[in-house]
């Protein structure tokens, strides 16, 4: 992170909110155009977009208004930096990272191949190895499965490892944008 913006987000009081529309920015979270919007774009209707979104014009338009926003004082922190803080030195931030990508997270049989599962198949379905996935995989992947949600079913092969895995994924494609013309203050 280029500037600890969230050691200047704690010196901010906990009252504060924006009285009037035309008050001026001080902080703004953004979620930048990665994977998940990109999925929201393969299916622009499903996603409540009117039109196809051009992923990589997008990432430029959005890192030049980023630019604009701290080049006029306005502190700026993006949805993944803010997943991401302090989970290389901090145990705690890393747990909590993980416990919410293990929520994001699911695994299950597919149904054509849950009467085949055996016991020890289960294992591969549960908590624990879940767990054991989600703890070797870097802070930036785990920020991944949380704007993706995806949905792991197994299906039952009879070749390496026993299993061919299909992937669903529900991603959080609508978060780059507000659509909503009404302005919100603090009184709602």
């Amino acid at each position: 992170m280029k500037v600890d913006l969230l050691a200047q987000i704690s010196n901010i009081p906990s009252h504060v909110g924006q009285t009037h529309e035309c008050d001026p920015a001080k902080f703004v979270l953004i979620c930048k155009p990665a994977l998940p919007k990109m999925m929201g774009t393969l299916h622009p209707a499903g996603s409540l977009y009117e039109k196809p979104v051009n992923i990589e014009l997008a990432k430029a338009q959005h890192a030049a208004f980023r630019e604009k926003m701290e080049s006029r004082g306005v502190s700026v922190l993006e949805v993944g930096e803010i997943l991401r803080y302090d989970t290389e030195e901090n145990i705690n931030a890393r747990i909590a990272l993980e416990d919410f990508a293990l929520k994001s997270l699911e695994y299950e049989f597919d149904k054509t191949s849950m009467g085949e599962a055996s016991s020890d198949d289960l294992y591969y379905i549960g908590e624990e190895y879940k767990r054991v996935t989600i703890e070797g995989l870097s802070a930036e992947q785990l920020v991944d499965i949380i704007l993706t949600r995806p949905k792991v079913s197994l299906l039952k092969s009879h070749r390496d490892t026993g299993f061919t895995a299909n992937y669903n994924f529900k991603p959080l494609a609508n978060i780059v944008f507000t659509r909503d013309q009404q302005i919100t203050t603090r009184r709602g």
